[in-house]
């Protein structure tokens, strides 16, 4: 099944043009897309070869659209559906990195997931990666009440500051950028610390002088990670006290370092999060669905699939300015 795409024939290279997908078989669906949101971490990785070798691929992991054929038993699945689709199940020709930047998208019904539409299509297409931001949430084992700390307020930092506000959680955010904390504040956060101009730590013993309950890396930065087993609490000797939590919500690329004074001293969980749980779906479209999670501010750039040289080039040239584009098919 012939369609377009959006792609990178080789490294630092974006095109949009022709390709193949693998033909419907009963029990598949072909979803017309509506939107696809640009992931900055991956997408751009990918982009610079940092995810798969083999070059030309099609990128892009999070999208919606409508059902325009339903072949065979498709379960509840109707033409007409609005759905969460991701990627293809194959493409012809080309490598799939995930993929999902394509017009059309032909997949298995039993993987794609019905919304509802309370809320515009556009915010539906973030669910992947609200998805990954609750996987990590839900790791981190808060509690209404609990103080979490939130290093680096990129896409996924963001999100997880707010989910975490949206639960009860009294969250403090860190970043160096002005404008993605002022967006960390309008999203729920109770303190937002520029690291340029303050002492994150001081900052945050200020508020908690005992430390936080749960600290999140999310910033794909060594001392990210240094500042976040610092801002933990110490567990209490000869108790049950439960135990901190560090987060790794960042993709780190290479090998950490842990400070083992800090990780027995503190005796802190640390927990990583690799990528989704369906449930973690379930409850990204539940709270975009019902408003309990607002990711319209997140938009910072609108673009046709056609015009993605420029929009990739927007993004890598001016990062501080940019949480995510959407691409409107």
């Amino acid at each position: 099944m012939k369609t377009e795409a959006i792609i990178f024939p080789e490294p630092n290279v974006v095109d949009y043009g022709p390709v193949e997908v693998a033909d419907p078989e009963p029990g598949d669906v072909v979803v017309r897309t509506t939107h696809t949101v640009l992931s900055t971490g991956t997408d751009t990785r990918t982009l610079r070869g940092g995810q798969s070798p083999e070059f030309p691929l099609v990128p892009g992991y999070s999208s919606v659209g409508v059902v325009e054929e339903a072949l065979g038993e498709t379960g509840s699945v109707r033409e007409g559906d609005l759905v969460f689709a991701g990627a293809p199940k194959a493409l012809i020709g080309i490598t799939k990195c995930w993929g999902a930047q394509v017009r059309h998208c032909v997949k298995p019904a039993s993987g794609v997931q019905r919304l509802d539409e309370r809320r515009p299509p556009e915010e539906y297409a973030f669910l992947k990666v609200v998805g990954i931001a609750l996987h990590g949430v839900r790791r981190s084992l808060s509690l209404p009440g609990d103080r979490v700390v939130v290093i680096g307020q990129g896409l996924i930092g963001q999100l997880h500051a707010r989910i975490q506000a949206a639960r009860g959680c009294r969250v403090v955010a860190s970043d160096i950028l002005p404008w993605r904390l002022e967006r960390s504040v309008a999203g729920g956060v109770e303190r937002a610390v520029n690291a340029r101009e303050e002492d994150v730590e001081a900052a945050v013993r200020q508020m908690w002088p005992d430390g936080a309950q749960v600290a999140v890396e999310a910033s794909a930065r060594q001392e990210g990670l240094d500042l976040c087993a610092e801002l933990l609490r110490e567990r209490r000797w000869n108790s049950d006290d439960r135990m901190p939590v560090l987060v790794i919500q960042a993709s780190f690329m290479g090998r950490i370092e842990l400070n083992c004074r800090t990780l027995f001293g503190k005796e802190y969980l640390l927990l990583n999060t690799r990528d989704t749980d369906p449930r973690d779906h379930e409850g990204a479209a539940r709270m975009i669905g019902a408003g309990a999670l607002d990711v319209s501010d997140l938009i910072t750039l609108r673009a046709r699939p056609r015009d993605a040289a420029r929009a990739f080039e927007e993004m890598l040239e001016h990062p501080e300015r940019h949480f995510t584009c959407v691409f409107d098919w």
